[in-house]
């Protein structure tokens, strides 16, 4: 939890870097334990003094790793394709400068080394859990603390939210696939949903040999 919380820290800065006017950031997470956890979730605040984390959404159970499995299948796919021409990737390095050279779009790839050794000793982090945390899903950070969006309530102790205002995966991606057809279509008038989900089979079909040719 210590490293994924580290890569999401330098991963908000480098996002202010790229782009000044970000203060505040609302995280989507896939259901990874090192990012589902006590220690990860209540350190959100925290990870940076620059860029706040106002909310933090994880995946639904059922829902897959979304993106972030069709991206590693890409760039499994090119690394074995560079090792394929005679190249080697041995090493953390040799990586980051496979991928340098390839034109996966939208990809940002750094080096991250462990820390020098000291000699001396230091104690231990404490290892809290909070009960049943894995059966939530939302989370909100204000007034620095934590809160779960399912309790929250008005000054009048109402229920500020139902279940059934939060979206699904399935609703998220069905807007966004909506999205793509009408800019799609803007371009080429004869482009219609079955040429849409004709290339989104084919998509998933070369995933898939590429998930199973590791």
């Amino acid at each position: 939890m210590l490293t994924s919380n580290a890569v999401l820290g330098n991963s908000l800065e480098i996002f202010h870097q790229i782009n000044p006017c970000l203060t505040n950031a609302y995280i989507r997470s896939d259901n990874a334990g090192c990012f589902h956890g006590a220690a990860s979730v209540c350190a959100m605040p925290f990870l940076s003094s620059i860029v706040q984390c106002k909310k933090m959404d994880f995946a639904d159970p059922q829902g897959g790793k979304s993106i972030c499995d069709r991206k590693a299948a890409h760039v499994k796919s090119y690394i074995r394709k560079y090792v394929n021409e005679g190249n080697d990737v041995c090493t953390a390095v040799d990586f980051k400068n496979a991928l340098m050279k390839s034109n996966i779009k939208k990809v940002s790839v750094v080096v991250a080394l462990q820390p020098l050794k000291s000699d001396s000793k230091k104690k231990e982090p404490t290892v809290f859990k909070l009960p049943k945390i894995t059966t939530v899903n939302n989370f909100s950070y204000k007034n620095g603390g934590v809160q779960d969006m399912r309790i929250a309530r008005t000054t009048s102790e109402r229920k500020r939210f139902s279940q059934e205002e939060f979206l699904s995966a399935t609703q998220i991606a069905s807007y966004f696939s909506r999205l793509v057809l009408n800019k799609r279509k803007l371009y080429n008038p004869l482009y219609t949903a079955d040429d849409e989900q004709a290339e989104t089979a084919d998509a998933e079909f070369i995933e898939l040999n590429l998930v199973a040719a590791y």
